[in-house]
């Protein structure tokens, strides 16, 4: 527990009518209907998506650096490695 933690004299038990379901930011409201993702852009008669940016990166065990991609026009929840 962090130091300034202790000194405030604060628990880190709360009683349950004090909580509250979390709810995503990011969810459709009801009645609201998304708009669908863009369709992917056929190249040589194979689907292509854009890029919009690089998320994050990592490099595995075997060196292989692998890249967080956020696709244009998806929902933060379709981000793949």
């Amino acid at each position: 527990m962090p130091f300034f933690l202790t000194t405030w004299k604060i628990h880190n038990a709360f009683h349950v009518q004090l909580l509250k379901p979390y709810r995503d930011p990011n969810t459709v409201f009801t009645g609201h209907q998304p708009s669908p993702p863009p369709p992917p852009v056929l190249v040589h008669d194979e689907p292509e998506y854009e890029v919009e940016s690089v998320v994050a990166h990592r490099c595995r065990r075997n060196g292989t650096l692998e890249l967080l991609i956020r696709w244009k026009g998806y929902d933060h929840s379709e981000d793949r490695w």
